[in-house]
């Protein structure tokens, strides 16, 4: 038997190293992997029916097609992955940087949902690392600082691998669970980044493309 599609065993992109974004992870253990991709110039409205109805049989709404695709690929293969708007964060020396780090102390966030959350200290958290701003809960939920908007044109796909025992932790602690959590809770392997991060690209420059859609670098 020969599957349609394989994507846990085709080839891996070689896309360029970027030099808009740099990735700062403060501790492995907790973050084993993170991988992401810039890709410049697209245009974000409503998501094909094909994926509206595919979401929809999944029991998920569709948002827009940037996000939906990011929630497909995670039903597809199973890694959780998050777009952040590339413009909302702070420029410095002409790139901008992610970071991901345990909280030092409490700290608030408006996550996606529009809901303001206390987060405890020890929670993992990625931030805008040039102004040291909260943009998500790492691998429970994006904030809406850098959230995906009709006017965004350059994205970060984040594909990343967190500690399953700190996600579960922090998702009780929170009171907020998750599809992504759930996902993490259960271990994932670190080398999947790179898998659903191509798979997110090619669905990016199939839904959400314009003449001037290119992968800047990973």
């Amino acid at each position: 038997l020969t599957l349609a599609r394989a994507p846990l065993t085709a080839a891996l992109p070689e896309w360029p190293s970027s030099s808009r974004l740099f990735a700062r992870v403060e501790n492995f253990t907790l973050c084993p992997r993170y991988s992401a991709v810039v890709i410049e110039n697209i245009a974000v409205g409503p998501s094909p029916e094909w994926l509206v109805r595919r979401l929809r049989s999944l029991g998920e709404r569709s948002i827009n097609n940037v996000v939906d695709a990011m929630n497909y690929v995670m039903f597809d293969i199973g890694q959780p992955l998050h777009a952040f708007d590339l413009e909302r964060f702070a420029v410095s020396e002409g790139a901008v940087a992610i970071g991901v780090r345990a909280a030092r102390e409490e700290v608030k966030i408006v996550t996606l949902d529009g809901v303001e959350r206390a987060l405890p200290p020890s929670t993992l958290l990625i931030t805008d690392a040039t102004r040291e701003s909260v943009l998500g809960i790492a691998g429970i939920k994006g904030g809406s600082a850098a959230a995906i908007t009709s006017e965004t044109a350059h994205i970060i796909i984040e594909a990343a691998n967190f500690d399953p025992v700190l996600t579960r932790k922090s998702s009780r602690a929170i009171g907020l669970r998750t599809g992504a959590s759930v996902r993490f809770e259960h271990a994932l392997a670190p080398g999947l980044t790179l898998h659903a991060l191509r798979e997110a690209a090619a669905l990016i420059m199939k839904i959400a493309t314009t003449p001037e859609t290119k992968v800047e670098g990973y």
